[in-house]
């Protein structure tokens, strides 16, 4: 009988450390999850301080007159190189650059965010398209051939 009783609390004992061992692996999981879902929020939550922070600004637009004689590509450039060098913001996805188009500069003819991603995506080399670091999809960058030609066309629209 005290054999039987000490055979049962082996099993017993036994289990325990599996059910243990499972549980600190259920804990591990649960804890990456949590991890994702933070991250997650951050990264949703930087993707509209972007936007936020170019339209809430009190930045002179008198500065940037040009803008409203521009259309398509160069536009577009435009808030890609206002954002970087007024506001540290090196790259926009199209949808930033549609908001803040509508919202910052209300100009809304031919600013979708569809017409935006169309016209980026066949700019070449005045572009650089990334992995967007504050959410899914891509970002767009300025390059210096994009600068060429945005001050060359708007060279041409204030003669």
């Amino acid at each position: 009988m005290v054999g039987d009783l000490e055979d049962l609390r082996k099993r017993i004992q036994e289990e325990l450390a599996g059910i243990t061992k499972r549980l600190k692996k259920l804990e591990d999981r649960v804890s990456k999850i949590e991890g994702d879902i933070y991250i997650k929020k951050v990264k949703v939550k930087a993707k509209e301080d972007v936007v936020e922070k170019i339209v809430t600004s009190e930045i002179d637009l008198s500065k940037y007159n040009y803008i409203y004689g521009l259309s398509g590509l160069p536009l577009f450039l435009a808030v890609l190189k206002i954002a970087r060098e007024e506001f540290g913001i090196d790259g926009l996805t199209p949808p930033e650059i549609s908001k803040i188009l509508k919202s910052k500069f209300r100009i809304s003819k031919a600013v979708s965010e569809e017409n935006v991603s169309m016209a980026l995506s066949k700019a070449g080399e005045c572009i650089d398209r990334v992995p967007n670091p504050r959410g899914r999809g891509y970002m767009y960058r300025i390059m210096h051939a994009g600068e060429q030609l945005l001050n060359e066309t708007i060279l041409k629209s204030s003669k």
